[in-house]
């Protein structure tokens, strides 16, 4: 089985690469599962901003850190041009702490 991977709330796409590769590793040795990555959001006040006016980041605050992250993974679904097959799942899991100081 193969899922692709959001890490949000990251610090800076190191940091999400970085927390890919150890659940990758994770999921691949104890659930024969295959992770890949789609991309990291990083962490923005603008998406607490956001939540708080309950209105969309990107529509928001197009321009942030955070909805640059959305658009460029939006963009990697829209290239890849397949929708979900059936027995695909969409799992969240964040914000992550990697551990990374």
């Amino acid at each position: 089985r193969e899922f692709d991977l959001i890490v949000n709330q990251t610090r800076n796409s190191d940091e999400g690469q970085k927390v890919f590769a150890r659940l990758s590793s994770v999921t691949a040795r104890f659930l024969d599962v295959k992770l890949r990555l789609m991309g990291s959001v990083i962490r923005d006040e603008a998406a607490h901003r956001a939540v708080v006016q309950q209105q969309p980041l990107v529509e928001l605050f197009p321009q942030s850190p955070a909805s640059r992250c959305m658009k460029q993974i939006a963009d990697r679904l829209l290239a890849r041009g397949s929708s979900m097959e059936p027995g695909q799942a969409t799992l969240r899991i964040g914000p992550v702490d990697s551990g990374a100081k």
